[in-house]
């Protein structure tokens, strides 16, 4: 792809992925992307804030086990992209750069067997709705041409997910490409919680990430256990159990 053809060819891949389905969905911009620029594999998620987020889409495990463990430790790429409004490009995960800039991220992403990591702000404006995240497998940085395909895809996801604003309403998500269900319970759940802790949404959704990590769990299922009443939390000074 190459020159102002660019973004129309990223259109007629994202339509060959949708087919006769009519919209696009965060699955097709996820699925055409990884092929065309030739990445492992990629994640996208929306939300009015880094800390507060949806997955609308991830295209296989270690994509989604990547952007929970972003979400659970408040730090990597899509962080940063997010925070900084630019791309993040990290071809080495292994580095000492990013091992100390994510020591938390880095070192759990390459024994997920990540090589090289590279998140895209989804942005127009002042408009920033959530990030791109590709990793491939390899360490090694993007070509120029993959680079500037990257770029298109993130246009296009941004138009994609503005065409679904109850997207950044976790309440009123049933399914985004089936994951967004778990938005939904993550929500009630960090309700419960903060009830609990007596605390706001934001300390209870922090809770919920440090449990998480501590216990090596996928964050949808300590949210699952919670909503389920098998997971109670008490005050810092009492065990969670």
């Amino acid at each position: 792809m190459a020159g102002s053809g660019r973004g129309h060819r990223v259109w007629e891949l994202i339509g060959e992925r949708a087919g006769g389905r009519g919209n696009a969905t965060a699955g097709d911009v996820c699925a055409a992307c990884v092929s065309a620029v030739g990445v492992s594999g990629a994640g996208l998620w929306v939300g009015d804030t880094v800390d507060r987020r949806i997955m609308a889409h991830c295209t296989d495990p270690v994509a989604e086990r990547l952007e929970d463990l972003q979400f659970v430790l408040g730090e990597g790429p899509c962080t940063q992209a997010w925070t900084s409004g630019a791309p993040v490009l990290v071809e080495d995960l292994g580095a000492r750069q990013w091992q100390q800039a994510w020591p938390g991220f880095a070192a759990a992403a390459v024994r997920l067997g990540a090589g090289a990591v590279f998140a895209f702000p989804l942005q127009a404006g002042a408009v920033r709705a959530g990030t791109l995240d590709l990793y491939r497998d390899e360490t090694g940085p993007l070509e120029p041409a993959q680079l500037a395909d990257a770029l298109a895809f993130a246009s296009a996801a941004l138009t994609v997910m503005l065409a679904l604003p109850e997207l950044l309403v976790p309440e009123s998500v049933l399914s985004v490409d089936g994951i967004g269900q778990d938005a939904s319970v993550i929500h009630r759940a960090a309700g419960m919680v903060s009830v609990q802790l007596a605390v706001d949404i934001d300390a209870a959704y922090a809770r919920i990430r440090a449990y998480a990590f501590a216990h090596d769990l996928p964050l949808r299922e300590v949210a699952r256990r919670i909503e389920g009443r098998e997971l109670r939390f008490e005050p810092e000074n009492q065990e969670d159990g």
